[in-house]
């Protein structure tokens, strides 16, 4: 555990100051839609929280900044608990670790109409706890945070060629989980972040992001200003 703390200070350092705008990431598609956004959800969320003084993007535009920054970023995302006679929305802001920093009420809507019944609902989960809201910090968190301009200036993205021969296997899939070759050694350490599929990972000395994208999994890293990708073959 000491030697993975060390190894995040690398990337990320201790801050105790408070951004004068926090940065907020959103998905084009939330969780519980099958479709991108849907309802216009994702853009009236997006707007309501740029009105209340928060810097806002959605993933895809700030990926690149999120493999060596993750930690100057909090991440939003609902919770649903829809029936055949209500819409009910939860908003989550966490962390770069999963801790949830700010949690609304539960907004419920009985109208029929989708369009009109997740318009309610999601006004009536932000308004539940506005004022907490327009508190929250990047410090609420008590994560670590990145303090290094240089890092996020990346000059070169390098693809790492995929010599893996033998696929690595899973040691447990909880918060904190690893990966083992062949022969059951370790070969790099995850802890899960807010996001599916999505890890903080430490490989050697080496610090990243360990993802899954297009049924693959890749492990990316910033090092002397160039972003490497590699791709990890997994025995699922």
């Amino acid at each position: 555990m000491k030697k993975a703390l060390l190894a995040l200070v690398v990337l990320f350092t201790f801050s105790t100051q408070a951004d004068a705008q926090v940065k907020i990431v959103l998905p084009r598609q939330f969780k519980m839609m099958n479709e991108v956004d849907k309802y216009s959800l994702n853009t009236m969320t997006k707007d309501f929280l740029k009105q209340n003084g928060f810097d806002v993007f959605y993933e895809d535009e700030v990926s690149k900044d999120v493999v060596v920054n993750a930690c100057n970023y909090l991440y939003g995302e609902y919770n649903d608990h829809n029936t055949m006679f209500k819409t009910a929305l939860e908003f989550e802001l966490k962390d770069c670790f999963g801790n949830v920093v700010f949690k609304s009420d539960e907004g419920v809507s009985r109208e029929k109409d989708y369009r009109v019944s997740y318009r309610e609902a999601f006004r009536k989960a932000f308004y539940s706890k506005l004022a907490d809201l327009k508190k929250v910090t990047l410090t609420n968190s008590k994560t670590v945070r990145n303090t290094n301009a240089a890092a996020a200036s990346l000059e070169t993205i390098k693809t790492v060629p995929n010599t893996t021969k033998v696929g690595y296997r899973w040691i447990g899939r909880g918060i904190k989980t690893s990966l083992v070759d062949a022969q059951n050694a370790p070969y790099i350490s995850l802890t899960q972040t807010s996001f599916d599929s999505m890890y903080i990972a430490l490989k050697g000395n080496q610090t990243g992001l360990f993802y899954q994208k297009n049924g693959s999994w890749y492990f990316e890293y910033e090092k002397d200003n160039v972003l490497s990708i590699e791709n990890i073959q997994i025995a699922e």
